[in-house]
């Protein structure tokens, strides 16, 4: 509109209808002067009349046509403004029109100057009246053309600082752009962050696959567990049959490894519940950052929108100070501060690029130490994975040890009770060997002495034999002189065993029988070979020899004793003197008979050659007798090496099971050893959670100092928004 109206000024001017100046009041002198000077050239107005009514009719003509190429040119520039993706179009077109206006402008300036050529060439020296009026005519065409010279500067300026805006706004894209470029590279590292999250998820299901083949694995290590307790049953049956008292030291050692193995599995317990907890922790932290970064997403995206939104204002103010900087009419007052305010505006423009080009390196540096962050976040998200796969198997190792506590700890009770059954046997067992011991030293002694008085009895026999031998050789030719009695066998020289000891062993042999039920009273008195004895004479009586008991008692079965001391007189015969009436021994003074025993008749022993037979049969039996001892003493032997070989076996157990101990060391070692390696994982754990925070708080601080710049950003823009729009209202007035 403003260019319509300028056009009809200029149009009005040219075919000379008077139009004042708004700028500009005339005087009465002027006024009258411009009368007269009308009416001294209405007659040649009217002839130059055709000829000016052609030329504007041409002025018309072109002003038409471009005013209607200028109308295309602003109908093209709108339509690509609308479409904010075609800057370049924007630029050549605005680079068209700008071109297009100064070529219509010069267009005019030509049709004036030979508008003007023709008033000077036409002008006669007649018509000197209305020089004057042509003059100021003059003068007004040329300062019209000074006029939309500066015009023209002007709008080169404008033209300049639309080309500089245009630079700006095409940085500001390739920002934009670039910004975008980031956020899609975010968004593929969220989403390979969600596939190593699907990653580990399968690595969870695998670890659960090999969780079932462990629990297989430790399904069949308890079954082998229960063949070795059978076989740790049976050796605790054959320790029932050891006869050893030396374990109190060893059963409170257990019982300290035991408290030992009890806190340590508290202790690995509790750092189970650690790890667990931990394990949850960073789930919980996966979780929050999953949902950290969504959100950054949706802030970008908005972000995204928000400049969108951004370049469509400022596209819309460039349009607005385009249409302003066309309406503008300019005056020479505002030249002065328009160039002041030029001047700020160049000088802002170059603080502004300095101040891009700081905040671009910090950018870049901040996107270099981004992009470091972000590895260093896939390498610790990488080891984090790591160590939770070495914490779950630490997890499964811990419940196997913790079950292998448990069925240790039941193993112990149970070992705890048949160690107090086998206390009991053992105590048992060793007051049966003191009491068999001492029973075999009292049947040794009482055996060697036995064998003793058997050795001097058969030694007094032989002499006594060889002297009844003699004697009776000699009494073949003395027989009325000589006589043999066998009363010389007094009670000194008996054998009496009943002061025998009652616990000596003896073998219960028929021998010992033969003798149980015989008596044997033999009764000598005055026969044909030899005198009467007195009344007060003894008689040698020999008892019968009592059964030999056996020794063998059932408490002693563990021992392998199966016999217990018992008198040898039971075994042994009893020769006793008895001390008679004179009438049951010996011969009456009417016969010339005795008897044997209880009244027999010993007719039979009329000759000495019987006597000595039968103290013959008394010495063999003796020598038999002797014999069964040995036989005693041999079997005696024969225990005490069966006895020597029970301890060498229960010698060869205690060795095994100190081996036993010495493995449950070593499996105690190993589970110290785990500990070890489990306290230095969870040291490592800690030391990268601890990093993975620092890296996160320099994130943080990055993301702060990023949105800082931003902010910044924001207030210069708006403050050049400012800058302009005071340019603007300054320009107006």
């Amino acid at each position: 509109m403003s260019e319509e109206k300028e056009e009809s000024s200029q149009c009005a001017k040219e075919t000379g209808v008077t139009e004042t100046v708004p700028t500009k009041k005339l005087s009465l002198q002027e006024r009258l002067a411009i009368a007269a000077q009308k009416k001294a050239s209405d007659s040649n107005k009217k002839k130059n009349k055709k000829k000016q009514e052609d030329t504007v009719k041409e002025g018309h003509g072109i002003g038409e046509k471009a005013q209607a190429e200028e109308c295309a040119y602003l109908d093209k520039v709108l339509q690509l403004i609308d479409d904010s993706t075609k800057r370049d179009d924007i630029l050549e077109a605005v680079k068209r029109y700008v071109s297009a206006k100064t070529e219509r402008l010069e267009s005019k300036i030509v049709i004036l100057e030979s508008e003007l050529k023709k008033v000077k060439t036409k002008t006669t020296p007649a018509n000197k009246t209305s020089d004057d009026g042509l003059l100021k005519k003059l003068k007004e065409k040329e300062d019209q053309i000074h006029d939309l010279l500066d015009e023209g500067a002007k709008l080169s300026k404008k033209e300049l600082a639309l080309n500089q805006t245009i630079k700006r706004l095409k940085s500001r894209e390739t920002e934009l752009e670039s910004d975008l470029s980031r956020l899609e590279s975010t968004i593929e590292e969220l989403n390979a962050k969600i596939d190593g999250m699907e990653k580990s998820l399968d690595m969870c299901d695998v670890n659960e696959r090999q969780l079932a083949e462990e629990r297989l694995r430790v399904e069949s290590l308890q079954a082998k567990y229960e063949a070795i307790l059978k076989a740790n049953d049976g050796l605790t049956d054959e320790l029932k049959e050891i006869k050893f008292s030396n374990l109190d030291g060893k059963l409170k050692n257990i019982q300290k490894e035991l408290d030992e193995e009890r806190q340590e599995n508290e202790q690995l317990n509790e750092d189970y519940k650690k790890l667990n907890l931990l394990h949850q922790e960073l789930k919980k932290e996966n979780e929050e950052t999953i949902s950290n970064l969504q959100k950054e997403l949706k802030s970008q995206r908005a972000i995204n929108i928000e400049r969108e939104a951004e370049i469509k204002r400022l596209e819309e103010k460039v349009e607005e100070l385009r249409y302003h900087t066309e309406t503008t009419i300019s005056n020479k007052s505002s030249d002065s501060s328009i160039e002041l305010l030029q001047t700020q505006y160049d000088q802002a423009q170059e603080n502004w690029k300095l101040i891009e080009s700081t905040y671009l390196r910090n950018i870049s540096k901040l996107e270099t130490r981004i992009d470091e962050l972000q590895i260093d976040n896939v390498t610790y998200s990488k080891k984090i994975k790591v160590l939770t796969n070495d914490l779950k198997q630490k997890n499964s190792e811990i419940k196997e040890l913790q079950e292998t506590n448990l069925s240790l700890l039941d193993e112990l009770k149970n070992s705890k009770k048949q160690n107090d059954k086998l206390k009991s046997e053992i105590e048992d067992l060793t007051q049966r060997l003191n009491q068999a011991i001492v029973d075999c030293k009292n049947e040794k002694e009482s055996l060697v002495k036995k064998i003793e008085k058997l050795q001097e009895e058969s030694a007094n026999l032989e002499s006594t034999l060889k002297l009844r031998m003699n004697e009776f050789n000699s009494s073949t030719s003395n027989i009325p002189q000589n006589s043999f009695y066998l009363q010389d066998l007094s009670s000194a020289s008996s054998l009496n065993f009943k002061n025998a000891s009652s616990h000596s062993p003896s073998i219960g042999t028929p021998l010992g029988r033969q003798f149980s039920n015989k008596r044997l009273s033999l009764q000598f008195g005055e026969g044909a070979l030899a005198p009467r004895l007195p009344s007060s004479s003894s008689a040698f009586t020999l008892n019968k020899l009592n059964n030999i008991g056996s020794f063998m008692d059932s408490n002693d079965a563990p021992l392998g004793i199966n016999t217990s001391a018992r008198s040898i007189s039971e075994g042994l015969p009893e020769f006793t003197v008895e001390e008679e009436d004179p009438d049951e021994i010996g011969m009456d003074a009417t016969s010339d008979r005795y008897t044997v025993g209880e009244g027999v008749d010993t007719s039979i022993l009329n000759n000495s050659n019987e006597g000595v037979g039968v103290n013959v049969q008394l010495i063999k039996k003796l020598g038999d007798h002797a014999r069964m001892l040995e036989l005693e003493v041999s079997t005696l032997k024969d225990e005490t090496l069966a006895l020597e070989k029970e301890k060498e076996c229960a010698s060869a157990e205690i060795g095994r099971l100190i081996e036993e101990n010495s493995k449950v060391n070593e499996l105690k070692h190993e589970i110290e050893l785990r500990d070890s390696e489990v306290r230095k994982i969870d040291d490592n754990y800690q030391r990268v959670l601890v990093l993975l925070g620092e890296k996160e708080e320099r994130l943080g601080e990055l993301n702060e100092d990023i949105e800082d710049l931003k902010v910044i950003l924001r207030e210069q823009v708006q403050q050049m928004v400012e800058m302009q729009e005071k340019i603007n209202e300054l320009s107006k007035q």
